[in-house]
């Protein structure tokens, strides 16, 4: 079984999301936010960090990277093109406009990943769909009876689409498709904020 352990983050109530088996020496975020929690819950449960799936580049999402700089040769990111670019240009991030400025350095491996992807998680197959419109990279992830869902679709909120990168059409279209494979599935969804 896939254990999801949800981390509230500081910035725009952002959230994080830890991956993990009980069983098996590595853990996987979804998102990176505050790093204090993250190295925490690794410590005491003994896990190792294997890699992030970013699902999107906006700051509230990836702001945690800058201080797993040390660390980002060892773990893998995984990303669309889009949110590559991205965390190569603090403008395109939005971190220029929280003063910290915040670019990705050369050290991080960043694999490009999108809907062809296959993707194997703890003997399970981590499903890539992407999810356009809130930002032109945005990703969400389906992996057993999980969702990740990034700003895509959160529950109670409409999404979001006045960014520069953002499409209303695909922005709302993609909201549905997402709370309609949440609820003909029944999958528990895990978004990017919470309320």
């Amino acid at each position: 079984m896939i254990h999801v352990e949800a981390i509230n983050n500081v910035l725009f109530q952002s959230r994080t999301y830890l991956m993990w088996k009980e069983e098996a020496p590595d853990a996987y975020l979804v998102d990176c936010g505050d790093m204090a929690p993250i190295q925490y819950f690794l410590s005491t449960r003994g896990k190792f960090l294997k890699g992030i799936f970013l699902t999107h580049c906006h700051y509230d999402h990836i702001y945690g990277l800058r201080h797993l700089t040390d660390d980002l040769s060892q773990v893998t990111i995984y990303a669309s093109p889009e949110t590559e670019e991205g965390l190569r240009d603090a403008r395109i991030n939005l971190s220029r406009y929280q003063g910290e400025p915040f670019e990705l350095d050369g050290k991080a491996k960043v694999t490009l990943i999108g809907s062809r992807s296959e993707i194997n998680l703890f003997d399970a197959a981590l499903q890539v769909l992407e999810t356009p419109g809130h930002d032109a990279g945005c990703l969400s992830f389906r992996i057993s009876d999980c969702l990740f869902t990034g700003d895509s679709y959160i529950p109670g909120l409409p999404v979001f689409y006045k960014w520069k990168r953002s499409d209303k059409r695909l922005a709302l279209e993609n909201e549905q498709r997402l709370k309609d494979l949440a609820d003909d599935c029944m999958l528990d969804v895990y978004s990017g904020h919470y309320l």
